[in-house]
């Protein structure tokens, strides 16, 4: 990965790993995606989130991937479900 984190959503789609959201390195929710292809061995900038939020669920569904709940930036839990463009 290029951005360093942690508390990420990770999913699996078109043979590839999405990485989505998470920590920055002192706790705060990032709107970061980078997606990984295991052929070229490397990692490509994703679509960025419409809002950060660490902690939450990703999963790969009908040609999407989707991010579920987690903790916003205020430290709020998120009741939204966001799908990557």
């Amino acid at each position: 990965m290029k951005t360093g984190r942690f508390q990420f959503g990770l999913a699996v789609h078109d043979d590839k790993l999405y990485a989505v959201g998470g920590a920055d390195s002192v706790g705060d929710p990032i709107e970061v995606s980078e997606i990984f292809d295991p052929v070229a061995n490397s990692w490509s900038a994703g679509p960025p989130l419409s809002t950060g939020r660490r902690s939450s669920g990703a999963a790969a569904m009908g040609g999407s991937v989707y991010l579920a709940g987690g903790i916003g930036g205020s430290g709020d839990a998120l009741k939204s479900v966001e799908r990557l463009q």
